[in-house]
């Protein structure tokens, strides 16, 4: 886990592990920043109850790098990887435990949930549950989906995330460090490649931190678009026909209005009435009208945002290739 600058989030991270006392958890190890006292003094707190250990940096690496140095000085059988913003569930460990004692799996994983519960983390919640806006990666973000024993990367994500260290030696894979989102899904596709054995389990969940301000959802999006169409050119990538759609309405939003506006109208129209009654279906599930306007506003910043990244990292990946 690595953890810059937020001391109160992973103040809560590491006293609910202790909390539920985890039998199958060796160690709790960490990247902080030696400059960074308020967190240092937070992690002091734990060292004792969960054989916290922690790696100090003079700067801020990148989240490859960060999780590469830890997996090469862990001696566990098992990497366990969490944000340092989110809270595992009471039976999260136990259950854990079961699949590693009944299942056959190299790699596993489950769904995040809205850490807390005012109505724009729950709406948030929702809606990146919804297949409407996430496609197949819903199930990241949802409870209410099955049990895949066999699996590939767009249904785990790595803020719950579990990898036999013997896996990633075997392959001699690890996570690439010149990326700033998206490391995850070419190591889980190198896996992949490598007839590794993933699975997901909707039981194994976690509350995570949810970024509902409008403009911090924009950055996040516009970078999780962005790499995820730089990937798609790397040689461990594994083609994936689903995101030609947020590939062509990038496209469509900047091209279309010039050529086609009457068209470019239309699909807007066409979107929004989609929108609107994905929308409805997220207000009943939370019982509250507000939903309805707030699931409308996030899924047209969520589609827009991603959609213009993926098609500038499609651009930027082309473009580097090609030298």
């Amino acid at each position: 886990m690595a953890s810059f600058h937020r001391p109160d989030l992973l103040d809560k991270a590491l006293s609910k592990i202790t909390s539920v006392q985890p039998v199958n958890l060796n160690q709790v190890r960490l990247i902080l920043l030696e400059t960074d006292k308020e967190t240092l003094s937070v992690a002091g707190k734990f060292v004792d109850q969960l054989s916290l250990s922690t790696e100090l940096v003079a700067e801020k690496p990148g989240p490859g790098a960060s999780r590469n140095a830890l997996v090469a000085k862990s001696q566990a059988q098992w990497l366990c990887f969490l944000d340092d913003d989110t809270i595992v569930s009471d039976q999260y460990f136990s259950m854990a435990n079961d699949i590693l004692q009944n299942h056959s799996v190299d790699c596993f994983g489950g769904p995040d949930q809205p850490l807390v519960t005012d109505i724009y983390q729950r709406t948030l919640g929702e809606v990146l549950g919804t297949r409407f806006l996430m496609g197949p990666t819903f199930r990241r973000h949802s409870r209410n989906s099955l049990h895949l024993s066999h699996t590939n990367e767009l249904s785990l994500t790595l803020c719950n995330l579990w990898i036999k260290k013997n896996t990633l030696e075997k392959f001699k894979l690890r996570f690439p460090e010149d990326l700033g989102r998206c490391e995850e899904n070419l190591l889980l596709d190198s896996l992949k490649k490598n007839n590794a054995a993933l699975a997901y389990f909707p039981d194994l969940y976690v509350y995570h931190l949810r970024r509902t301000h409008i403009l911090q959802m924009a950055v996040i999006q516009l970078k999780s678009g962005f790499y995820r169409g730089l990937v798609m050119h790397h040689q461990n990538s594994r083609f994936k026909l689903i995101f030609l759609i947020p590939l062509s309405v990038g496209m469509g939003i900047v091209i279309l209005p010039l050529l086609n506006p009457w068209l470019f109208l239309k699909l807007v129209i066409i979107h929004s009435i989609l929108n609107l009654m994905n929308s409805l279906k997220v207000a009943i599930r939370t019982v509250q009208l507000v939903s309805i306007p707030l699931s409308f506003v996030y899924t047209i910043i969520i589609h827009t945002a991603f959609s213009l990244g993926i098609m500038a990292g499609t651009i930027r990946g082309l473009l580097y290739v090609k030298k």
